[in-house]
């Protein structure tokens, strides 16, 4: 009996965790997007995400536990790791995890010119991204929104 009881409340335990984790308004998002790229941009397209960027306390925290339980090498290698996720922060990998196109088609930085751009609403310069822009589809969860724009790239 108590092991009955206690494999239904692990059961219960683990599914009221997951629909947590993924009710979350950027979780959400994050798929919504994906779903609608990878449906939307053409074989030669590609988009450009503009997500906030992982904070620099948070990073910095990180190293110094990093260095604290490793070491100054660890640390220095957990500094390269963090220059890599650096560009396109948490909502950019949930971003490459969800979607079928991949980081040669979903650019993170605006190096290179991107037919589509997806615009997070807590990107540190949406208001300046969006301004006079008029977008193809906004995807809203909660407080939190993508908008989405189409534009056209010469000279690729």
């Amino acid at each position: 009996m108590i092991v009955a009881a206690s494999v239904v409340l692990g059961a219960a335990g683990a599914y009221f965790y997951v629909w947590r984790e993924i009710s979350q308004p950027e979780v959400q998002l994050a798929y919504r997007l994906a779903k609608y790229l990878d449906g939307a941009v053409n074989d030669n397209q590609r988009s450009l995400i503009l997500a906030k960027p992982i904070p620099e306390a948070a990073k910095q925290r990180y190293l110094e536990r990093v260095r604290q339980s490793d070491g100054e090498e660890a640390m220095r290698k957990a500094q390269i790791e963090i220059q890599g996720l650096e560009l396109g922060g948490s909502d950019y990998q949930r971003l490459l995890l969800y979607s079928h196109l991949g980081r040669d088609r979903l650019l993170a930085s605006p190096t290179a010119c991107a037919e589509w751009v997806a615009v997070w609403s807590d990107y540190p310069s949406a208001v300046s991204e969006l301004a006079g822009r008029q977008p193809v589809q906004v995807l809203r969860c909660g407080p939190m929104s993508v908008t989405i724009l189409e534009r056209e790239c010469t000279g690729k």
